[in-house]
């Protein structure tokens, strides 16, 4: 009886410690919207340094695109406001100014890749993809 008493209230507190511990680590990372005219998608995220995900790589399958017209203008709209962030072209590897964030979408036509890194300094880091398909 002592055993199978010991056996249930073992198998109660695993599921316990399981269960709190699964709740206590899922984390929402915040989304990157990237909009152009009526456009607009989600960007991928790449890696994440963010809260407890320590350092977690994603496998991007395909980068999400957003077709633009040259010269316009594109919105990036975070679901957290990041105390810093910086846009970067990725080839050539380039730093984009960005103004209220809003930049401007290449002059010629093509396919441009981008990183975005995100910190907010009391949670970390994390890095987003996305592309543009510049037309005429």
């Amino acid at each position: 009886m002592k055993k199978n008493f010991f056996i249930l209230a073992s198998i109660i507190i695993i599921i316990l410690i399981y269960t709190l511990n699964n709740n206590y680590y899922s984390i929402n990372i915040p989304n990157l919207n990237i909009s152009a005219s009526d456009n607009t998608i989600t960007s991928k995220i790449a890696y994440s340094d963010y809260d407890l995900n320590l350092g977690k790589k994603f496998l991007i399958k395909k980068e999400s695109t957003l077709n633009v017209k040259k010269d316009s203008f594109v919105n990036l709209r975070f679901e957290e406001v990041p105390d810093e962030f910086s846009l970067v072209l990725c080839n050539p590897e380039t730093v984009i100014q960005v103004n209220n964030y809003d930049f401007k979408a290449p002059s010629e036509p093509g396919i441009y890749k981008y990183r975005v890194i995100f910190n907010k300094y009391t949670k970390g880091i994390i890095e987003y993809l996305f592309v543009l398909n510049v037309t005429d």
